[in-house]
């Protein structure tokens, strides 16, 4: 689920991982509360909280915040950078990272505009 209000756009996702399909499968959750701000001239703040559940003892549980900073010089590409706190002491503490991400896509100038045809009864000349 997502909304974008102003310079802030949220997401909530719930995800369903199941592992080791060839034994006996164990299903395990994921849920994730992202938030970005849009600063200015390409720049933004994102924060994501996120944590796993189900069966700890088979998959170690996770969570943390993940928090960074983003610069989009042009729409396709992002350079990233931030740090990753975790909640579980025994899994991480802190893991910095930086990333670079690169989108082709093009945007349409113009749409495409269909050119209707009238009906040759509503165009021809009814005469008196």
């Amino acid at each position: 689920m997502s909304k974008d209000i102003a310079f802030v756009h949220a997401d909530f996702n719930l995800m369903l991982n199941v592992s080791d399909l060839g034994g006996t499968p164990i299903p395990q959750g994921l849920s994730t509360l992202a938030v970005a701000f849009d600063l200015t001239h390409g720049f933004a703040f994102f924060t994501e909280l996120y944590s796993t559940w189900g069966n700890a003892q088979a998959i170690p549980l996770d969570g943390g915040s993940l928090n960074g900073f983003s610069y989009a010089p042009i729409d396709e590409l992002v350079f990233d950078i931030g740090g990753d706190v975790g909640l579980y002491q025994s899994n991480r503490s802190f893991t910095v990272f930086a990333g670079v991400t690169f989108v082709p896509h093009r945007k349409s100038r113009v749409p495409l505009v269909r050119n209707r045809v009238a009906p040759s009864s509503a165009v021809a000349s009814r005469g008196p």
